[in-house]
């Protein structure tokens, strides 16, 4: 992507989280904020889609930012922000999309081991045997 394309995308992408954390995310409309996809072991995969922007290449963006949250099964309410990716503009030949929500989902159980254990040790450390399973 050129520096234009950056900062356009890093700008859309900004007003979106923003747009998130107040919780006025549309999944809704024709052209949503975001869609929420499915991934075995999470409640869901959150893709959040900032809109096309004025960066292209011959008139046609030339990249699609994405940054996927995914909801743990075992921790509800708790979106974690796992991977920021692009794909292309058209037809995904070579699947990077559903690489982008595989590599989210692996940073998310990632993640998820090293909580669970992190609260392990401080209930450890607190002097109590109740760990999470």
């Amino acid at each position: 992507m050129s520096e234009a394309a950056h900062a356009d995308a890093f700008s859309k992408l900004s007003d979106l989280m923003a747009k998130a954390r107040a919780g006025k995310i549309d999944f809704e409309s024709r052209n949503p904020d975001a869609k929420v996809m499915e991934l075995p072991g999470y409640a869901y995969i959150i893709e959040l889609r900032p809109k096309k922007g004025a960066a292209t290449v011959f008139g046609k963006p030339a990249r699609l930012v994405r940054l996927y949250y995914a909801e743990p099964l075992w921790l509800t309410d708790q979106l974690v922000a796992l991977h920021l990716a692009t794909k292309p503009d058209g037809q995904d030949v070579n699947s990077e999309q559903n690489a982008a929500i595989r590599e989210a989902g692996y940073r998310a159980d990632g993640w998820s081991l090293y909580s669970k254990q992190l609260a392990t040790g401080k209930e450890k450390a607190n002097g109590t045997d109740d760990a999470i399973q």
